[in-house]
């Protein structure tokens, strides 16, 4: 959702309409922690651009403002540890925003060494090549790209450097609208300029996903695929589950589903050992979910209250029983 807001919030910035854009910015805040202080560097290019320093600059301290309460006390406070639950990912930089701050410190080569891989060097030259550079011409517009792209490069989960995830969501916005600025310099060679556009990105988008098809079509017929089928039409239409991560996306058009290991008020449970998304074991770890999902799954299928209906490849269905059975 924050894709067209931030897009929106341009549009209406660029035409100096700041109760629309407030409207947005508002709203795209909502989003994710840190499209605040995304939408707040809209402001540091309105300010220098327009010329409107007091509107520009307050839009970015609320920005920030928002973020860092979103990020110090919001996702600590709301989170069953007490901790914000993704502090694993960032270990090797601090973890905390206030342990990054002290790492920034006394050991500013972590965040070089975080950085530096051929994997996440491949994940800016998909974001940003196809653009053909344009983006440098408006640097100021590209700024709201970088609270996502310091989350995304200083994470040791590959998934957030990986083109075909979510996480490019607060990203890919600002590139384009930068690009788009950035071409808008050149109007004498428009055509041209658009056109080479169009191609490097027509061929970023065959690419791209014949790149993930790769992978996806050699667990075709496999055994954990049929597993994972059968596994699926246990499962009644409308009763309330709980599933791991991937599997939820074939669940997730009824009414009451919960990502495990949080079950709530599931009579079904649908959990594949070997979900990826669950990250490695030493980074599950690191994030507790080693503690929340894997023990999880053996406490449920120990558990006298759930019975085990299928388990095959790693793929287990567990359906609660009723009182009167537990009572025989």
């Amino acid at each position: 959702m924050a894709v067209p807001l931030v897009l929106y919030a341009v549009w209406f910035l660029d035409e100096d309409r700041l109760l629309a854009f407030s409207a947005v910015a508002v709203l795209a805040a909502t989003t994710k922690e840190e499209i605040p202080l995304a939408v707040g560097c809209l402001g540091i290019w309105y300010a220098v651009r327009r010329g409107h320093k007091l509107f520009g600059f307050s839009v970015f301290a609320a920005g920030f403002a928002v973020t860092l309460l979103d990020l110090l006390w919001v996702i600590p406070h709301f989170s069953p540890t007490g901790v914000d639950p993704f502090v694993g990912r960032y270990s090797a930089v601090g973890g905390t925003p206030q342990g990054m701050a002290h790492k920034l410190v006394t050991d500013p080569a972590s965040f070089l060494h975080a950085v530096a891989s051929g994997h996440k060097a491949t994940f800016l030259a998909l974001l940003l090549i196809p653009f053909l550079g344009l983006w440098l011409f408006e640097p100021l517009l590209l700024l709201g790209a970088a609270p996502d792209l310091v989350i995304d490069l200083l994470s040791s989960k590959s998934e957030q450097t990986t083109i075909s995830y979510q996480y490019t969501a607060g990203i890919v916005p600002f590139v384009i609208v930068a690009s788009i600025f950035g071409a808008a310099r050149f109007r004498r060679r428009a055509v041209p300029i658009s056109f080479w556009v169009l191609a490097a990105v027509a061929v970023t988008a065959i690419y791209s996903p014949i790149l993930v098809l790769a992978r996806d079509v050699s667990a075709l017929g496999s055994p954990v695929a049929s597993a994972q089928s059968r596994a699926l039409e246990l499962i009644p239409a409308a009763a309330p589950v709980s599933a791991s991560n991937l599997l939820g996306g074939y669940l997730s058009e009824r009414r009451y589903i919960s990502t495990f290991p949080y079950v709530g008020r599931a009579r079904w449970i649908i959990v594949d050992r070997n979900d990826p998304s669950y990250g490695t074991r030493a980074q599950a770890r690191a994030e507790g979910i080693d503690l929340s999902f894997t023990r999880s799954v053996r406490r449920y299928e120990s558990d006298k209250a759930w019975q085990t209906v299928f388990s095959s490849h790693g793929v287990v269905v567990l359906h609660k029983r009723a009182p009167t059975d537990l009572g025989s």
